[in-house]
């Protein structure tokens, strides 16, 4: 039994590239499974058979933090508030 999962990490711009190498994926790297981390937007998608974690999920519970947060404390300092993600 394999002891170890991959997390792909993706913008949802990413997506479409990352479909395609999915499967080579699975063909050349035996784990337990495959997580997708990214934004809500991918949700609703045909995952490949890939599970799903949403980033601004997983940052809210572990630091209190979404994107909006971020953006928004980016543009009290006057920095760019695109920057966040």
């Amino acid at each position: 039994m394999n002891h170890f999962r991959i997390y792909l990490i993706l913008s949802p711009n990413d997506w479409t590239l990352a479909k395609t190498f999915i499967p080579y994926i699975r063909k050349n790297i035996a784990s337990d499974g495959i997580t997708v981390v990214s934004s809500k937007k991918l949700q609703g998608e045909d995952l490949c058979g890939c599970d799903f974690l949403d980033e601004d999920e997983i940052l809210n519970v572990q630091f209190g933090l979404s994107l909006q947060t971020v953006s928004d404390y980016l543009s009290s300092i006057g920095a760019k508030s695109e920057n966040a993600g």
